[in-house]
Formats: structure tokens, sequence, C-alpha cells
């Protein structure tokens, strides 16, 4: 390994310092940090809502944002697409539109199957079934040395993640926010342009 290699990976390695394995493989910091940068912007857009008309045309609408998903009762956060929650909200809603009812906006963050798995239940549940065949026998069942846990961990995470599809995401940072005249409008001119 080269000079350049070794201080590039020494490098990487200071820079995770305190950051999950799991976290940095789904780029969680990164995520988390284009939320906080999302809810920043947001922020600013209220403080200077009303002092200029120019800032909504400056700063993108946070509904562009992919990781971004809704939800018409807070609870299912099907929506990935704003301008598809905009029409079945409006499919759905009394002759008076929408404008002024509240939706819900989160963060959408995709699972892989392998961190539904609990390597310690596994174990567990080996030792359960031990101990009801054999007693106190089975006391020291399965005999697992840090190394041996880690590498089947691993081969069970990887085959997980290749063989099944997580069709479903977990939601953080939810808000419940309220349709506006132009999140109609705007949905309605992205419907005309499909």
């Amino acid at each position: 390994m080269t000079s350049e290699n070794e201080r590039r990976i020494a490098a990487c390695v200071k820079a995770c310092v305190g950051i999950s394995t799991e976290n940095l493989e789904q780029n969680r910091p990164l995520v988390e940090g284009l939320n906080h940068l999302n809810n920043r912007i947001r922020e600013l857009e209220q403080q200077l809502e009303g002092k200029t008309g120019c800032v909504s045309a400056v700063i993108e609408p946070a509904q562009a944002d992919c990781n971004l998903c809704y939800s018409l009762d807070g609870e299912n956060y099907c929506y990935t697409d704003f301008a598809e929650l905009v029409q079945d909200a409006l499919e759905n809603c009394d002759s008076e539109g929408i404008a002024g009812t509240t939706y819900y906006q989160g963060q959408r963050i995709q699972k892989t199957a392998s961190e539904y798995f609990a390597m310690d239940d596994l174990i567990s549940n080996m030792e359960d079934a031990a101990y009801d065949d054999a007693g106190e026998s089975a006391e020291d069942f399965p005999d697992f040395s840090a190394a041996e846990k880690a590498e089947l961990k691993s081969l069970i995470s990887n085959w997980l993640d290749k063989n099944i599809k997580v069709s479903f995401w977990a939601v953080v940072d939810t808000e419940e926010r309220t349709f506006s005249a132009e999140d109609v409008a705007l949905a309605a001119q992205k419907g005309a342009e499909q």
C-alpha cells in the first residue's frame, strides 16, 4: 500500500470517528446533514416571507427533496411524489378545496433487510432450544468466538440484503404542514406536464 493510500485511509477513519458502521453504510451523516440544511432553509424562508418577493423563486421548495415522503393522515407515509399527494387530497376533498388543510411530511430512511436481523436473538434462540433439549448440559452452547460471530453475522446479513427486498421505509423528522394555494397550483402544473 502506498503512503498516499495509507494517509487517505487514516483521514477517512478519523473523519468517521463516532459514526457507527450501519450509519456509514446508509450514508446517514449526509442524509441528516441535508435534512438539517432543508430545515434551516425553511426557517429562513419563513423569516423572509413578506420581506421580498423573490425568495421562493431563488430557493427551491422542500418538495424537491428526493428523500421526503408524505401522508394525508400522519400514519401512512406512502407518497414520495408531492403532486400525487395533492391529487389524492383533491379527489377526496369537499367542494371548498384543500388549501389550508393538513398533510404530513417526513424524511424517508430506506433500510436493508439485514437491519431487521439481530444476531443476539439468533444466538439466544439457539441457547433456549439447546437448554430445552439438554438442560444445564447445554449451558455453553453455542460456543462462538467474537470473530466467528462476526463472520456468521456478515454471511447472514449479506444473504438477507441480496435476497430480500425491503419495499417500505422508516420515517423520521415528521412535521404537520398545510396545503397552500401554490402547492395546489404547482401540482396541477406538474400533472398537466405529464
